[in-house]
């Protein structure tokens, strides 16, 4: 909790209700309705993941230089390019990974940077709906690694995070940076899920 002009603010409820458009935007992508459609395909999933491959390739790196010493709780768990890596590898999709323009995040300090690890882990709860609904949809050896999250551990991964940031975080312009940070994932993300050419 701290203290601002606005009284008390949890940051975790702060920025979830200052991130819900933007959250509703990628959703609302073609790309993210082809991925839950009744007609998903592999081809629509080895796509989306050779997205994410690629952005993630660029970015995590960034992220993990821009945190300096404000690394969240067992963060090397929290590195997914070499999962998405693996589940493509499976899908006998590996020459996907040639080197292609991304949209690349300027995070301008630690906490910054914290906003796009708090984006990229709480996609890991929605990945649960994904995870199952891509099971149902293309069977139970579908190569899931990425979209599992961390199983079983995925709720507790995540209240370590907002644990986290909760005991962090002490300032409103703290907060901010945070909030800065994950519009900024969010954004770059639309983008890449816009470019992409997907029919429902």
């Amino acid at each position: 909790m701290i203290d601002s002009e606005q009284g008390t603010l949890n940051p975790q409820q702060y920025l979830k209700q200052h991130t819900m458009l933007e959250h509703t935007r990628i959703e609302q992508t073609a790309t993210m309705r082809a991925l839950m459609s009744p007609s998903v395909s592999l081809a629509i999933y080895g796509s989306v993941l050779t997205k994410w491959l690629h952005w993630l390739a660029v970015n995590e790196p960034l992220i993990k230089v821009s945190l300096g010493h404000l690394l969240p709780p067992q963060y090397s768990k929290r590195l997914h390019c070499n999962r998405v890596k693996q589940d493509l590898q499976r899908l006998n999709l590996a020459n996907v990974t040639s080197q292609v323009s991304v949209n690349t995040l300027r995070l301008d300090n630690p906490f910054e940077a914290l906003g796009a690890v708090y984006v990229l882990e709480g996609s890991t709860l929605g990945s649960q709906v994904i995870c199952k609904r891509l099971r149902s949809k293309l069977g139970s050896e579908l190569p899931l690694d990425y979209y599992s999250g961390y199983g079983a551990s995925t709720g507790q991964m995540w209240a370590e995070l907002v644990a986290f940031i909760n005991t962090v975080v002490k300032t409103q312009a703290q907060l901010d940076s945070i909030l800065i940070g994950a519009k900024q994932v969010f954004s770059s993300l639309h983008g890449e899920f816009e470019q992409m050419d997907i029919a429902l």
